[in-house]
């Protein structure tokens, strides 16, 4: 039961991560690493975001089964739920939503808003997930195994696959003269917008009953 409730305030939580994704999208001056090298993957091939972050993010639990090996608990495993709850509703919020087809308008002030309040809402659902100490995003989880094997610290080595996905964001925009919407001014704002809104907001959510909501 009480992994049941974890599961559905994690459900909650990865919905409201990608509702603000798709503001972030929609604003086109930026995005997070991995997520702006799936968009140019998405250029290149027609597939949508989520089909593509389904992917990919089996590959990192996959990664962390492989660094694991007899260490790869069912703690990992629920990751496996996580992302197919994930990809659809990420589709959801950027192609289907009336919303997630309005045109931000091509003043850059208006852009510039709308990445601010994707990255808010993002950040909110991250804290939310973040304070419930369950399950983490499959990107997040495989850079803390590798972290741990490698005996680095989960900052240093978050930073290290972020940039991999930042070349190769370059690489593709360079080779098929890609627009570049992903990898902008946007993408440093979210980087460090993101860290002050969690930090904010986490203390928070501490404090209050989300963690332990629905539980007792």
């Amino acid at each position: 039961m009480h992994r049941i409730v974890k599961s559905l305030k994690l459900l909650v939580a990865i919905t409201v991560i990608a509702f603000g994704l798709s503001f972030i999208v929609k604003a086109q001056i930026g995005q997070s690493a991995l997520t702006g090298f799936v968009s140019n993957i998405g250029l290149l091939t027609g597939w949508t975001q989520g089909n593509l972050l389904l992917i990919l993010n089996l590959l990192f639990i996959a990664g962390q089964w492989l660094l694991l090996k007899d260490r790869f608990k069912l703690i990992h495993a629920f990751q496996i739920g996580l992302t197919f709850a994930y990809s659809p509703i990420v589709d959801y919020f950027i192609y289907v939503l009336p919303l997630g087809r309005l045109e931000v308008g091509v003043f850059y002030g208006v852009r510039l808003a709308v990445l601010v309040l994707g990255v808010l809402i993002m950040a909110f659902g991250v804290s939310l997930m973040l304070t419930l100490d369950f399950v983490m995003m499959p990107y997040e989880g495989f850079a803390k195994v590798l972290a741990d094997k490698l005996n680095k610290p989960f900052g240093s080595m978050r930073r290290v696959t972020d940039f991999v996905f930042m070349a190769g964001s370059v690489i593709l925009i360079m080779s098929f003269s890609l627009p570049n919407t992903t990898l902008r001014e946007g993408t440093v704002l979210f980087a460090i917008l993101m860290g002050t809104f969690n930090n904010a907001m986490i203390p928070w959510l501490k404090a209050s009953r989300w963690p332990t909501l629905f539980e007792h």
